[in-house]
């Protein structure tokens, strides 16, 4: 007589927050990707002599074999990095092609970000065909991300070539662990192992899953994930790193993703920690970021193409400085038919005054 409206409740989502050295590691040597509007990474790269090489070979490899692509293509991965290494090693060249394809097409970092085209494309043309892999490329990147055609046609070469791009990528990866890395990992694991600890003592237990990212990684992230993507996960893995500045990465496999944010030891309510306090006000000391902020605070709200023609930017000089004051949280975004507007964010504000206040007050 009275049907049933009884359902399964869906799994809460685990959330840890670890070391995890090695994808802790990919992301470091991934980072020099982003060097322009990243200062957590420029300021480490600021004294290595061979800086303009490393971000050469990092652009060229790793936005095939990203970080992702090599967890998802060795997920029983090591718990160091050399020993990883050795395990990519004996890894068959085809198979980390198809990793990376197959990473093209859909991965965790394009779900979450809800990126995915609607068609999903063809894994094997995507391969042989360079016309197909160019346009599909162009309908998953906005007009201020795309990178230039000429680049993408070298990436394309290389997943006719997975013997190049595996010995290439292997030889890039340890050259950057033996050069760089393992001097500077040994030099930030004590900050990183006491941010894992402090951070591991705060209770999400029955958080809703937003609400739990925000009280670990001090970061309102609703904007940036896709709500269903997220929630469909069973594990979020939290890695504090010190070289992701003020911006966030994810990588994952399967149900699983791996979320980098700023090192940070919780500080008290509605004020900041010395990192992420420096981190704003270097987004701020930039006159043309700060113009573009009271340009924001006087109209309410502005679209991506109100700021490239009222500073007379480019494209590409626009999305970074906007990244930028986003990444800190100085601005809220939201999008309506394909255009991104932008408004201030009146708490983070607050934020940065209190903590002022409270410093030198």
């Amino acid at each position: 007589m009275f049907g049933s409206n009884l359902q399964i409740a869906p799994t809460p989502v685990r959330i840890a927050v670890r070391l995890e050295p090695v994808v802790s590691i990919l992301n470091i040597i991934s980072l020099p990707m982003s060097l322009d509007s990243n200062p957590g990474i420029r300021n480490w790269l600021h004294g290595v002599d061979d800086a303009k090489h490393i971000i050469e070979q990092t652009n060229r490899l790793m936005s095939l074999c990203s970080p992702e692509v090599l967890i998802m293509a060795v997920p029983d991965y090591a718990d160091n990095f050399p020993d990883f290494l050795e395990q990519l090693a004996t890894l068959d060249a085809v198979a980390l092609r198809d990793c990376a394809a197959r990473a093209v097409a859909d991965s965790v970092h394009l779900r979450l970000s809800d990126q995915l085209p609607k068609d999903r494309p063809d894994f094997s043309r995507l391969i042989d065909d360079e016309a197909y892999f160019l346009a599909y490329l162009r309908e998953v990147n906005s007009e201020y991300d795309s990178p230039p055609e000429t680049y993408l046609r070298q990436i394309h070469a290389y997943l006719n070539d997975p013997l190049r791009l595996k010995t290439e990528t292997l030889a890039h990866l340890r050259q950057m662990w033996t050069d760089y890395i393992a001097a500077e990992w040994q030099q930030v694991l004590p900050t990183l192992e006491k941010s894992v600890q402090a951070l591991s003592r705060i209770d999400t237990h029955n958080m809703p899953i937003f609400d739990s990212l925000q009280a670990i990684t001090g970061r309102n992230l609703r904007t940036l994930f896709n709500d269903d993507a997220i929630n469909q996960l069973k594990s979020v893995v939290l890695i504090p790193s010190v070289h992701n500045g003020p911006y966030v990465s994810w990588m994952g496999y399967d149900d699983t993703v791996f979320l980098m944010f700023g090192a940070r030891i919780p500080a008290a309510v509605n004020q900041l920690d010395a990192t992420e306090l420096i981190n704003r006000l270097n987004a701020i000391a930039d006159e043309t970021r700060l113009n573009i902020l009271q340009a924001i605070k006087t109209a309410g709200e502005l679209s991506t193409q109100d700021v490239i023609d009222r500073f007379n930017l480019d494209k590409s000089a626009a999305s970074r400085h906007l990244m930028l004051l986003r990444a800190n949280e100085l601005i809220h975004d939201r999008r309506e038919n394909k255009v991104k507007y932008y408004s201030l964010n009146p708490a983070m504000i607050d934020a940065i005054t209190q903590t002022l206040t409270g410093l030198l007050g």
